[in-house]
């Protein structure tokens, strides 16, 4: 029994150590199929037992493979191949994208560089520009006008939008005559933005209307003037040149109007002021003459043709001496001017003193051998002196170098001067040519009348009285007293 017992114990030893053996080959690693497999060490033979052979076990299957859990459904009933395909897509477009966007980013890169090179030029342009600008500045106030000329071209061809160059260069070309390239350089500088802002557009239409009055253009000049006083009802330059072109059409009252906004828009200029004296002076107000000139006076006390345009008002108003004072006063500062001295010698003549009138008269001649009054008030002065052969003389040349307008007042002088010589026949021919002249001209119809009268003419006599009568009461009733009484 007790060697039956140890036989089975020795026996479930072996099994129990062959199993542990097994598990520890499978855990190790080893295969299904391996033809190298663990043997379990024999135990050790038991004194007196009979040995015993032990199966080796076989290798156990492997364990199967797990079950693959089940797919969820894919949105939109899509299979995993299209969502793979625009997966695909996504990722091309986003590509084809970023590629785009780089290359915009380099092309404004680029395009930076090359505003900003474009930019740098335009400065050193522009700074070059300014610079030969303020060259020509300097040149233009020094009097070297070709200079000045030729730096506001340079500053212009550096930067074309420098307004300043464009409207000094049509000032200089006009100056020098270049009226037709003056008007196109101002019409440049109207064109610039910079030239928007009212005031410089003011100045810029005024140096375009001058430009224009040279080149002969007063209508256009008349338009570009007054767009210039619309743009600044107050610029005086502009209102005086405006006057200037309304006086050479022959309309001073639109002259005067013109004046009279600037000055209603707030312009105080002495030039205004003086430009209306004389104006008034050429209508024969002259009580608004010498207001507007003393106007200008206390504004530059010291401005000459203030104190001229006085001196003519006060010659109107007879003030033969404040007249004769102020033109003293004025030949001093010009004493080449034949205007002047031609109203001298008048006011010397009406206060008596006609050795110096002649003197005067003949200063005038010297300096204007044409001029259209110093020949017939300097025959009126010799006539009143007495002289009336050298004063006929004197009022010949007149009526050759006489104006139109003058002219019939001229040929009356001769015919006096003719009836007072006792020469009726060219006193009667002289009045004949003025009345030509003038039809209305009353006074030589009063000297044509008495020449007939002492001609023997009555029936000329009295259609001279009869043409007087209504136009000149006084000299038709003198007249008429001359033929009742056979004056003749």
């Amino acid at each position: 029994m007790r060697k039956t017992a140890a036989i089975v114990a020795a026996v479930l030893a072996l099994g129990a150590g062959a199993a542990i053996v097994w598990r520890l080959g499978y855990a190790s690693g080893s295969k299904a199929g391996s033809t190298t497999s663990a043997v379990p060490t024999p135990a050790p033979a038991v004194p007196g037992a009979t040995p015993t052979t032990v199966p080796t076990p076989s290798t156990p299957p492997p364990p199967p493979p797990p079950v693959p859990a089940a797919e969820p459904p894919l949105p939109g009933g899509k299979t995993r191949e299209q969502f793979a395909a625009e997966a695909a897509d996504a990722a091309r477009r986003a590509e084809e994208e970023a590629r785009a966007a780089a290359e915009r980013a380099e092309a404004e890169r680029r395009r930076a560089i090359e505003l900003e090179l474009a930019a740098r030029a335009a400065r050193e342009a522009h700074a070059r520009g300014v610079t030969a600008f303020e060259r020509g500045v300097a040149l233009q106030r020094e009097g070297k006008l070709p200079g000045a000329i030729a730096s506001y071209r340079q500053a212009i061809e550096f930067d074309a939008s420098i307004a300043g160059a464009w409207t000094n260069l049509a000032i200089l070309l006009d100056e020098v005559g270049q009226h037709a390239e003056a008007v196109d350089a101002a019409r440049m500088a109207v064109a610039l933005p910079a030239t928007a802002e009212p005031a410089r557009r003011a100045h810029a239409m005024h140096v375009l209307g001058h430009a224009q009055l040279g080149a002969g253009r007063r209508t256009e000049a008349i338009e570009s003037l007054e767009q210039a006083l619309a743009a600044d009802p107050a610029h005086e330059a502009a209102a005086l040149a405006l006057a200037n072109a309304w006086l050479a059409e022959g309309q001073p009252d639109r002259a005067a109007d013109a004046l009279a906004a600037a000055r209603a828009a707030g312009a105080e200029d002495a030039g205004i002021e003086t430009f209306l004296a004389m104006l008034r002076w050429q209508q024969g107000r002259m009580d608004d003459a010498a207001a507007h000139a003393g106007a200008a006076l206390r504004m530059e006390p010291g401005n000459l043709e203030a104190s001229i345009a006085l001196s003519y008002a006060q010659l109107g108003l007879k003030q033969w001496k404040e007249a004769a004072a102020g033109l003293e006063a004025a030949l001093k500062r010009r004493p080449d001017d034949a205007n002047l001295h031609a109203a001298l010698g008048y006011a010397y003549d009406k206060l008596g003193r006609r050795s110096n009138a002649v003197d005067e008269f003949d200063r005038a001649i010297a300096l204007e051998p044409a001029h259209p009054t110093a020949h017939a008030h300097r025959g009126a002065s010799l006539e009143a002196s007495g002289d009336v052969a050298k004063a006929l003389e004197a009022f010949r040349k007149a009526e050759a170098s006489a104006p139109v307008h003058s002219r019939s007042a001229v040929q009356t002088k001769l015919a006096v001067s003719s009836f007072q010589a006792g020469d009726m026949e060219q006193a009667r021919a002289m009045a004949r040519r003025a009345i030509e002249t003038d039809p209305t001209n009353t006074h030589a119809r009063f000297v044509l009348g008495m020449a007939s009268l002492r001609l023997g003419d009555r029936a000329e006599a009295e259609a001279q009285r009869k043409a007087l009568d209504g136009k000149d009461p006084e000299r038709a009733a003198e007249l008429a007293k001359a033929i009742n009484e056979g004056a003749g």
